[in-house]
């Protein structure tokens, strides 16, 4: 399947480009667009799970840098007193940010991280459950020494959780002091794939917490909110790619490179002490336990937040030093951009930021970093020119799910691009043995083919009743995701087949219920890593059937989008 995808598409798009030659620097955006989906389409296709070679690529990458930030020194390279004093000026930055109104920390209290905490949305070391019930309820808490401690004396403050703790206790279900967590491999790409260190639950509610006041001082100091962050990110490396103005700066294994010499030398000391108290300082790698080196890792909640404090010191830094004044992040013209490792700053001083997060231990990708040139990367968007050329992963074709998936991303980029792709979405269309749905262009990709209406087929149109003729409302058959839930029934836990049994738990449950984990007596399941998603047919409607959200950084206009969609559907002939 892997190679027919690619034989296909080369036959639909080397009349435009040829992959076996590099990519002229001046070429057309759309001719730049057919270059790199060539590239892109089958690069993280893996049907059956990540590949021993995947998986050993990125074991071992792990253990590399995790050797490499042990042994570093940040002293060691700093050379010059321009150095000295880019370190110095980082510092205090970074006093700044931890110290609000230079005298009251961003984590003033243990209680504070307890109060701030939640379950997060992952399965805990442990625990093979990822709701927050199951966790905190049914399992035993795991939890590194002194983080055990710390919970102790927590629960102890608040009636509801002591009440929960005592309950579990009288089951034989103390909390475990462990102080390792497991290293496990997900899909990334077909040739290396990502480490994850899933925390214990008691660890991972004082991360969450430590996770929330560091976002919030984030907020209210550089402007940085996580949650829109990645769309200015995004509109800064358009104008990039424009006019040159900024740089997009991408970094290997930057969570992983937080090593904590690194930290104990530039972070205030009170700062540095919090992060390790709740971190989990070993990980069992493949059997054998090892010493991390780096602050924290992918599973790790304060992880990502900590990264782009780091990186945003950094710049900013720089700025300083150049006499250049940093704005926030939230400016109406900003002058950097920080999203955990996607970093942009002002392309004049790009070289002087890569240097110096250089000395600072992290490994800065030069393929992926751009600072002359048309072309810009960040936060899942590749810009040339100032068009989104970002190319479609199709990483398997084994459910209608994901034939609807492939189809609807080609769909758009066809669209996007005006580049018909007539022989891969027939293929693809084909794979759908006749029982193709159509549905509204606000839905999920896996539920159906999302077409405008001019152009839905007949065959694929759901007869209408009178009055929602009359109404303007359209009809349609989507595949809707299952939603699997634990029912809950007096003192009765019911879960769906295949799921651990659960035993009910009064105080537990108030907890679950006041915290928004359970509502109409139901405790939603997570899918879990390697799970096989189900799908229902459902019958719908809409009263916004052609309704289409569009992105001011990569089509602004809906007319015009429609009308393009309508065209790469019609190229198709099929019916």
């Amino acid at each position: 399947m892997k190679t027919v995808l690619q034989q296909l598409i080369q036959k639909d798009l080397s009349h435009l480009a040829n992959v076996s030659f590099p990519l002229d620097p001046g070429a057309h955006p759309h001719i730049a667009a057919a270059y790199v989906l060539q590239t892109t389409i089958v690069k993280k296709f893996e049907p059956d799970g990540i590949s021993d070679i995947a998986q050993k690529a990125a074991i071992s990458k792990f253990l590399e840098v995790n050797r490499r930030t042990g042994n570093w020194d940040v002293l060691s390279h700093i050379h010059t007193s321009a150095d000295e004093e880019l370190l110095g000026l980082l510092k205090d930055e970074l006093y700044r940010f931890w110290y609000v109104d230079g005298c009251t920390p961003v984590v003033g209290t243990a209680e504070e991280i307890f109060l701030n905490g939640t379950s997060g949305p992952g399965a805990a070391q442990g625990c093979g459950a990822g709701d927050f019930y199951t966790k905190y309820f049914d399992q035993r808490l795991v939890g590194t020494p002194q983080a055990v401690e710390w919970w102790e004396k927590m629960v102890d403050r608040d009636p509801r959780w002591c009440s929960a703790y005592i309950a579990q206790a009288d089951r034989g279900r103390s909390p475990k002091k462990q102080n390792w967590i497991n290293l496990i491999v997900v899909p990334k790409d077909s040739d290396i794939g990502r480490t994850i260190c899933p925390e214990g639950a008691i660890n991972m509610w004082a991360q969450q917490g430590i996770r929330h006041l560091l976002e919030a001082r984030m907020l209210s100091l550089w402007g940085i909110d996580l949650s829109k962050q990645a769309d200015i990110n995004r509109l800064l490396a358009k104008e990039g790619s424009c006019h040159g103005a900024f740089a997009t700066i991408d970094s290997s294994s930057a969570s992983d490179c937080v090593s904590r010499n690194m930290l104990k030398e530039c972070i205030p000391q009170h700062m540095f002490k919090v992060l390790d108290f709740f971190r989990t300082p070993i990980a069992k790698v493949q059997n054998t336990f090892v010493t991390l080196h780096m602050m924290s890792t992918m599973g790790n909640a304060f992880n990502f937040p900590l990264q782009s404090i780091i990186f945003c010191a950094a710049i900013r830094a720089v700025y300083r030093q150049a006499g250049l004044k940093p704005t926030r992040c939230d400016a109406r013209a900003p002058n950097l951009g920080v999203f955990g490792d996607d970093l942009i700053c002002v392309a004049k001083w790009a070289p002087r930021v890569l240097r110096f997060l250089e000395a600072l231990g992290f490994m800065p990708n030069r393929l992926k970093t751009f600072i002359d040139g048309p072309f810009r990367e960040s936060c899942g968007a590749d810009y040339y020119n100032g068009v989104n050329i970002r190319g479609v992963y199709i990483k398997r074709l084994t459910t209608p799910q994901d034939f609807y998936s492939a189809i609807n991303g080609l769909l758009r980029w066809s669209s996007l691009h005006e580049i018909p792709l007539v022989n891969t979405l027939r293929f693809l269309y084909t794979g759908l043995r006749g029982n193709a749905k159509a549905v509204p262009l606000d839905e999920g990709d896996d539920a159906g083919i999302k077409l405008p209406w001019s152009v839905v087929p007949n065959q694929l149109k759901v007869q209408q009743t009178a009055y929602q003729s009359h109404q303007g409302v359209q009809s349609y058959i989507a595949h809707v995701p299952v939603v699997r839930h634990i029912l809950v029934s007096d003192t009765v836990m019911m879960a769906p087949k295949g799921e651990i049994v659960r035993s009910f738990q009064m105080y537990g449950w108030i907890l679950t219920v006041l915290s928004g984990n359970a509502r109409n007596q139901r405790i939603s399941l997570r899918t879990k890593a390697g799970e096989t998603t189900y799908y229902k047919v459902a019958r719908k409607t809409t009263p916004r059937w052609d309704w289409y959200l569009v992105r001011d950084d990569v089509d602004p206009n809906q007319g015009s989008a429609l009308r393009r969609l309508a065209t790469a559907w019609r190229a198709l002939a099929l019916f």
